[in-house]
């Protein structure tokens, strides 16, 4: 079965929806200067009224690594991910540190089949939302990959069928004029389960 996580939430309607919905897992930008970026206090609020099979994932990028510890420490995250240039000595501390699992997120034609990080996450950038060339995918010796960038009601069964990833990242695929959207979170979560 294709896991299902949807990042960028920011709102407790958010929340609701994907409740409502129940993907795999649930994302929050934690890093600032981003149009979906949220506040530790605020992703704490948020994280407190996600069902508990929903695991948390807080999104960092090139934050030093020790506020991501203690970012994940105080709000009760379960899973880190990285989408900055975090190294393979970054990665391990973490792990060490939080003893939490590590999405490394980077684009298709740089996956370093060497990444510690339990699951990696492949995109054409940070957080685009476009959909890039499936045929740059490599071989991936992570038993754990996301695809992400653009992937979205009409296209999730073409993208999991054709390219068998474990999971599925959704964030603007799921948005009406920015915000999330409830109906377009409960349709591809629908949709994607029963593929």
């Amino acid at each position: 079965m294709t896991r299902i996580k949807i990042c960028g939430l920011r709102r407790p309607r958010d929340i609701r929806y994907v409740n409502e919905a129940e993907p795999d897992m649930a994302g929050f930008i934690l890093s600032p200067g981003y149009r979906r970026s949220i506040g530790w206090e605020h992703a704490r609020q948020l994280r407190e009224l996600l069902k508990p099979q929903i695991r948390a994932a807080g999104v960092f990028v090139d934050e030093p690594r020790e506020q991501v510890a203690e970012a994940a420490r105080r709000i009760g995250l379960e899973i880190i991910q990285l989408h900055g240039r975090e190294d393979r000595d970054y990665i391990r501390w973490l792990q060490r540190e939080t003893g939490l699992p590590v999405i490394k997120a980077m684009r298709a034609r740089e996956y370093d089949p060497e990444c510690p990080a339990e699951m990696v996450l492949l995109d054409s950038g940070k957080g685009s939302g476009r959909t890039f060339d499936w045929e740059q995918v490599p071989p991936i010796r992570h038993q754990r990959w996301f695809l992400a960038g653009g992937i979205g009601y009409r296209n999730a069964a073409a993208a999991i069928e054709s390219l068998h990833p474990w999971g599925i990242d959704l964030s603007s695929s799921v948005e009406t004029d920015g915000a999330k959207d409830r109906g377009k979170i409960i349709a591809i979560t629908a949709r994607i389960r029963r593929i």
